[in-house]
């Protein structure tokens, strides 16, 4: 008992980081294609090339923005 309370009182480094951090737009976008991606190889349908596919959007993406 005496232990857990002790370490909830200490915030540690690790707490803040996950509470701040957030994945940026671009990171999101990446995950969410190799997601579509691996739902949609599970369905049957082939995408062999599906990651570098993505890959590539988020580079495009990526010069668009700068």
């Amino acid at each position: 008992m005496r232990r857990a309370r002790i370490l909830s009182r200490k915030p540690g480094p690790r707490t803040r980081l996950s509470q701040d951090w957030m994945p940026s737009e671009k990171t999101t976008l990446i995950l969410r294609c190799l997601l579509q991606n691996c739902m949609a190889e599970a369905s049957g349908i082939p995408l062999p090339d599906s990651v570098s596919e993505c890959v590539d959007q988020y580079q495009d993406m990526e010069t668009s923005l700068h």
